[in-house]
């Protein structure tokens, strides 16, 4: 086994084959190879090990010797980290070197450049902090002390941080935190890492002011909130939500905050759909009217208005559909497709060819299946056409969806085709007659017009 070790003079052959001899009581032996391989070991980490073998063995003197000679060739303060841990197995060898070595590691590891002086400190105080070795708060306190004089960045400040908590010392975390609230770029996983260290609510709010300036995207503002609820601080968590609605960027993050607000019943819900409904208002693309357009229409009989054309159940590449605010007298576009105009008026990148056909140029008519959907306020119409788009973007992958907005449902529908009615629900005779929407909305001329004049505005 010796010829075998020394043929591949590998550390962990060595060490197996040391391990091996102390478990069958030839420890004489195993010193002698501690003694060997320390005399040519150039890797401080290896070193560590045949030290700790040494001190386990109560060799103590040899040890000592060794841990003279390897300080004086020591260069970096991963050397003199690893010598000082290597004592710690000893009192008497802890007492008389540990303490010089996490000086001289420290000292070193503070030159280091680009935040790698902090990890290397960090690294440094949690090996002071470990009770198996220094277990001294004191020394780990001084090695976050110099870490900090050296830190610009939040990411290491929470490295600090998370070492300085151990200490148990609230004064020193509250100097650390009062630093790193004066850094001006946060992030909001910065964030999160540091705010499990805050207990004043003062500086929670503080930081939640910095958040506002970041330009995290909402998913990360939702889980900012999701940690507040975690925690039970409900208006925390709503403000994040709050502001993470001016980041909303894509219509699945409509979607999250909708079943989010959806769910919750604490107080302040309200305020905050409150604000998610007036950013969706005021971010929808929009064209007016022209002026004799839909004038009979009455919007008391259902004021946002969801009609499709020739709707087709599970049509892979999707329904053409328009949608109109009849108060207002808007067509009101979809969000998030600058450049795509078929997605932003229509819903659809191409408008299927079943629905181009119907439109007749020489009867100026829409001749297919118009379908009509009405919701009497902004909240309902946004949870309604995204249970329908959920229903069937789940039926395409063949599974079997429930509606995840239970309690919402359309005031009425009603299908009808060139004048006639096709079907309708029972709920429509509580807000109008079949004849009103087959006169207006419903009608094959009128919407023939009006696809026109999108196409003509936008």
């Amino acid at each position: 086994t010796e010829k075998k070790c020394k043929r591949k003079k590998d550390f962990y052959e060595w060490n197996h084959f040391a391990k091996s001899l102390i478990e069958a009581d030839a420890k004489n032996w195993a010193v002698e190879i501690a003694k060997e391989q320390l005399k040519s070991e150039r890797d401080f980490s290896y070193s560590r090990e045949w030290l700790i073998k040494l001190i386990s063995l109560d060799q103590i003197t040899i040890a000592e010797k060794q841990i003279v000679l390897k300080g004086k060739k020591a260069k970096s303060h991963q050397d003199f980290k690893h010598l000082a841990e290597s004592v710690c197995g000893n009192e008497l060898l802890k007492n008389k070197y540990a303490h010089n070595f996490y000086e001289e590691a420290m000292n070193l590891a503070a030159e280091e450049r680009d935040g790698k002086n902090t990890i290397a400190l960090c690294s440094l105080a949690e090996s002071a902090l470990n009770e198996g070795l220094l277990n001294d708060k004191s020394c780990a306190k001084e090695i976050l002390n110099k870490a900090l004089t050296l830190t610009t960045e939040v990411c290491y400040m929470n490295s600090i941080l998370e070492q300085a908590n151990q200490i148990e010392d609230q004064e020193f975390m509250n100097e650390i935190i009062n630093k790193t609230l004066e850094i001006k770029d946060f992030t909001i996983d910065d964030i999160l890492d540091l705010i499990k260290y805050i207990k004043e609510p003062a500086q929670i709010q503080n930081l939640l002011e910095k958040a506002k300036e970041t330009d995290s995207s909402y998913r990360e503002f939702e889980r900012l909130s999701d940690y507040f609820f975690g925690n039970g601080e409900i208006e925390n968590a709503l403000n994040c939500l709050k502001i993470g609605i001016q980041k909303i960027c894509r219509s699945f993050e409509e979607d999250n905050l909708l079943l989010k607000l959806n769910e919750l019943e604490e107080e302040g819900v309200q305020e905050v759909m409150q604000s998610f409904l007036e950013h969706i208002d005021s971010t929808s693309p929009k064209i007016d009217f022209s002026e004799n357009m839909f004038v009979d229409y009455n919007p008391k009989w259902g004021r946002y208005l969801s009609i499709y054309l020739d709707f087709k159940d599970m049509a892979k590449n999707g329904n053409c559909s328009i949608f109109l605010d009849m108060e207002q007298r808007k067509v009101l576009g979809r969000r998030y497709y600058p450049g795509n105009y078929g997605m932003r008026w229509h819903g659809v990148s191409d408008t299927p060819t079943r629905v181009l056909n119907a439109f007749d140029r020489s009867l100026e008519s829409y001749t297919g299946i118009i379908t009509i959907k009405s919701a009497d306020n902004l909240e309902s119409f946004l949870k309604n056409e995204s249970d329908h788009q959920w229903v069937q973007d789940q039926k395409l992958r063949n599974d079997k969806p429930k509606p995840r907005f239970k309690k919402t449902k359309w005031l009425w529908e009603v299908s009808c085709k060139n004048g006639e009615l096709i079907d309708a629900t029972k709920s429509m005779s509580e807000f109008c007659q079949a004849e009103d929407i087959l006169k207006t909305v419903g009608d094959g001329k009128k919407i023939f017009h009006l696809r026109d004049y999108i196409f003509q505005n936008k």
